[in-house]
């Protein structure tokens, strides 16, 4: 196992559901157990992977984040209450507990936000780049007398 994945809209409806937040209870073990070969949380959206660079739309992340960062995993339902409170109890069985998950949850997407800030950047200054630089080349021509 490489990561979680986590088919996610922009309501977030799976983390208001308690068996989802048992599958990030694992996600965060696992996490914690094996830093470096596992990836832990990936949220997939319908326009790509939140986490990968260039691969989901930046209005769909910044729904996500904007629902995630008022997200309360204890308020999560389940169709069965017994279940509900079986992971809650497994939740509550981890340091911190709720307020534990919801700081994992934040920052899964905080740092899926920041790749997609990163790539996005890149790519601005890039086509910025470009485009000063056909300006000077357009600007050369001009010099030399020739219409462009």
């Amino acid at each position: 196992c490489k990561a979680t994945v986590m088919v996610i809209d922009e309501d977030a409806l799976p983390l208001t559901r308690a068996w989802c937040l048992f599958e990030v209870l694992q996600t965060f073990i696992k996490s914690k157990r094996c830093p470096g070969s596992f990836s832990g949380l990936l949220l997939a959206t319908p326009s790509g992977v939140l986490n990968y660079p260039g691969s989901a739309s930046v209005d769909a992340a910044m729904a996500v984040a904007e629902r995630l960062a008022f997200i309360r995993m204890q308020d999560a339902e389940a169709s069965d209450e017994s279940d509900k409170q079986m992971i809650s109890d497994l939740v509550m069985a981890y340091e911190g507990g709720f307020e534990t998950m919801n700081r994992f949850i934040r920052n899964s997407i905080r740092d899926a936000l920041m790749v997609i800030k990163s790539h996005h950047n890149e790519q601005f200054e890039r086509l910025v780049e470009l485009l000063l630089a056909r300006e000077e080349s357009h600007g050369k021509f001009k010099g030399r007398g020739s219409s462009a």
